[in-house]
């Protein structure tokens, strides 16, 4: 299990929103919005085996998952749509239901150190 915390890389994450705190909980807040969705959108192709879709969404996930810079996480991400493409949705769900925690934990843990610094920056 990946560790939430060491997945941070605060700096570089600033950094993409212009060390803006403020926009970056606004990004962060954006994402969790819609992660619920997405989430569903992939659940509900690997368990009806649609790996056309399962693959699309797992690209879209990857891909809005790494505005966040969480590497191991998007590149487990990345693993996995390539594993339903090439094996199809069967063998993607148990490692989708490992990756789905550890994402929400990240997520979490990243939101907790944006409201510090915003809380520091007041």
């Amino acid at each position: 299990m990946t560790n939430p915390s060491k997945e941070i890389q605060i700096d570089k994450v600033l950094l993409h929103f212009d060390h803006d705190p403020k926009d970056l909980r606004e990004a962060l807040d954006l994402f969790n919005e819609h992660c619920p969705s997405m989430e569903g959108d992939i659940e509900t192709a690997l368990n009806q085996g649609d790996t056309k879709e399962a693959t699309r969404a797992l690209h879209s996930f990857a891909g809005a998952l790494s505005n966040f810079f969480p590497a191991t996480l998007v590149n487990r991400a990345r693993e996995l749509e390539n594993l339903v493409s090439h094996e199809g949705a069967e063998p993607a769900k148990a490692k989708w239901d490992v990756l789905r925690p550890e994402v929400q934990s990240f997520l979490a843990a990243l939101g907790r150190c944006v409201n510090e610094l915003i809380k520091e920056r007041a």
